[in-house]
This record gives structure tokens, sequence and C-alpha cells, in this order.
């Protein structure tokens, strides 16, 4: 039931996480892009941003989320948007979904089951 939900969850038809590897790949590949109050992002800074930076900005773990999330949006709108080169960006998006970098989880069974065969199946558990 909606009570038995956490109070953010909507319905999800699927989800991708990508790391920061993968976000410092489609960034070269974009070039920077624009995150809320963080400014520019770039493929130079993302990993010490996500791996360090982000627990300097003093703000709590729900905040700090926020700012990321914003970077993760602003990234994926750039891949939307057709910025960069496409045959470098399929390239990059491959080779972090190969190596790990890039995962997908899907709500459709027969979708989950592709991923899953394919090798970027993973999950993200919501831990209360």
């Amino acid at each position: 039931t909606a009570q038995d939900q956490p109070p953010f969850r909507s319905s999800v038809d699927g989800t991708f996480a990508l790391d920061p590897v993968a976000l410092k790949g489609i960034l070269a590949v974009t070039g920077p892009v624009q995150a809320g109050e963080l400014g520019t992002v770039d493929a130079a800074g993302v990993e010490k941003l996500v791996y360090d930076g982000q627990y300097r900005l003093g703000k709590d773990v729900y905040e700090r989320k926020r700012v990321m999330l914003q970077v993760g949006t602003a990234t994926i709108d750039a891949v939307l948007s057709g910025r960069g080169d496409r045959a470098a960006l399929l390239k990059t998006l491959v080779e972090s979904a190969r190596t790990g970098h890039i995962l997908v989880w899907s709500g459709h069974a027969d979708e989950q089951k592709a991923v899953t065969d394919g090798g970027v199946g993973g999950a993200i558990a919501y831990v209360t």
C-alpha cells in the first residue's frame, strides 16, 4: 500500500546508476555542465567532487544528495540533448557499462532480464 512506501517513492519504470568514472567519461565527450549551485562541473573535476568535494560543502546528507543529483541530471541532459560526438559517446557508454560503471534496473521483468543478461543489470535497495 502507499502507506508502506517511503515518502519519496513514486512509480518508477527504471533507473540507471552512473559512478564517478562513468560521469568523467561522459563529461569528457559532452563537455562541462552547469550543475545548479555548484556551477560548472567538468571531466577533470567530477571524480574529486564525488569522492571528496561534496563532503566539504558543509551540507547534511540530504542536501549533498540533492546537489549531487544536479550533477547527474545535468550530465544526462547533456547526453539527451545530443552534445558531443555520438560515436565517442557510444564508445564511452559501452566501455563504462562493460566495466561496471553504469548499472541499469527496470521495473519490467522482461527488460530487467535483458539488462541482467547483458551484464549491466543492477538494483538499488531502499535502506531505512
